[in-house]
């Protein structure tokens, strides 16, 4: 538990507060049998900043739609829409209609 900042006086503490002398107390319950016998094959810790490139390595193998043609979204991709054409907010009555469309047509008397 070295990743965690805590001091001894801490842990003996924390252990005491649910009754226990030593941390492998906790895992006498688990049969032997299905314990890990040898240490983590995990890496080395790396700093921020190695973490940064390797994840940053690992992103750009990724393939997104800045760099390839994406047909996801079945049509709503960027676009532009013209500044003439106002925006639903802009042309909603109070009930939220479009006012262009909840005036209906216009009867020539």
């Amino acid at each position: 538990m070295e990743y965690i900042p805590n001091t001894a006086d801490d842990h003996r503490a924390m252990l005491a507060t649910i009754g226990v002398e030593r941390f492998d107390d906790l895992l006498k319950e688990i049969p032997a049998s299905v314990r890990l016998s040898r240490p983590l094959a995990v890496p080395p810790a790396l700093t921020e900043l190695e973490v940064r490139r390797e994840i940053g390595g690992l992103l750009d193998r990724n393939v997104h739609a800045d760099r390839h043609a994406c047909f996801l979204g079945a049509g709503a991709y960027d676009h532009a829409i013209p500044s003439i054409v106002p925006s639903p907010s802009e042309s909603c009555s109070a009930s939220g209609i479009p006012s262009w469309f909840a005036s209906g047509p216009k009867n020539s008397v």
